[in-house]
């Protein structure tokens, strides 16, 4: 795998980005797009990180948020170590439907916890309840 430095941040990202917005493919458009499962989105990942991918994109959008908590599921069965891993997503998309695990997002509505990495980690609403610890990558 090759890798590219990400600005001066001094991490190294994989050219090969593992896209997710075909996990899950729970209701209206997201059921014709994919519906891959937890089990196949385990192997998935595992497959992808095996061949020297670390960069995975996401999306609170992506099946009204279901992608991101199989993936951060599939972080949590695997046993990865999150710091290993260049976790991105949106913040301008149109937001997930509202629940009760998900309350309404204003359009570009950013929550920004302190950086612990260099590559400017955030905290999203949607990355918080699926238990993934920090997004990498730059704010924009």
């Amino acid at each position: 795998m090759k890798y590219r430095l990400l600005g001066n941040t001094g991490l190294k990202v994989s050219e090969l980005c593992l896209g997710t917005m075909t996990f899950g493919g729970k209701g209206g458009i997201w059921s014709s797009i994919g519906e891959v499962t937890q089990d196949d989105v385990d192997h998935l990942i595992k497959r992808s990180l095996d061949a020297g991918i670390n960069f995975i994109d996401t999306a609170n959008v992506y099946s009204y948020g279901v992608s991101e908590e199989m993936t951060g599921t599939a972080f949590r069965r695997l046993g990865l170590d999150r710091d290993s891993l260049v976790l991105a997503t949106k913040v301008r998309g149109m937001p997930a439907k509202a629940g009760p695990r998900r309350p309404p997002v204003a359009v570009g509505e950013g929550r920004v916890k302190a950086p612990t990495r260099s590559a400017s980690p955030a905290n999203t609403s949607s990355t918080r309840s699926k238990k993934v610890s920090a997004v990498s990558g730059p704010i924009i």
